[in-house]
């Protein structure tokens, strides 16, 4: 599901990054099996920790970020973006989608 939607925005074999980027948690932590709390696997606990160990990736992996970045479809998500914010205007307003 990852790297369909990271490849649907054009992110192509970077999905790991992006899913990183997105997430601020290691990609090996995001799919950990052995967790079996999705919230968990995903939530960013802001501790000084996990601020010095994306410090610490984003170094790393600056290129690659740049590359993500500079390749990913910026219109595609505008466009995911609009439609969620209109999907949760018409909620809070409680409109039927016509």
């Amino acid at each position: 599901m990852i790297k369909k939607a990271a490849t649907d925005l054009g992110v192509g074999d970077l999905y790991p990054l992006l899913a990183a980027m997105v997430t601020r948690k290691r990609f090996d932590d995001i799919m950990d099996e052995n967790e079996k709390n999705y919230n968990k696997r995903l939530r960013y606990n802001n501790t000084q920790e996990d601020k010095e160990r994306m410090q610490t990736f984003a170094k790393r992996y600056a290129r690659e970020i740049v590359t993500v970045l500079h390749d990913i479809n910026k219109y595609r998500i505008s466009y995911e973006k609009v439609i969620k914010y209109l999907g949760m205007c018409s909620y809070y307003l409680r409109l039927t989608p016509s």
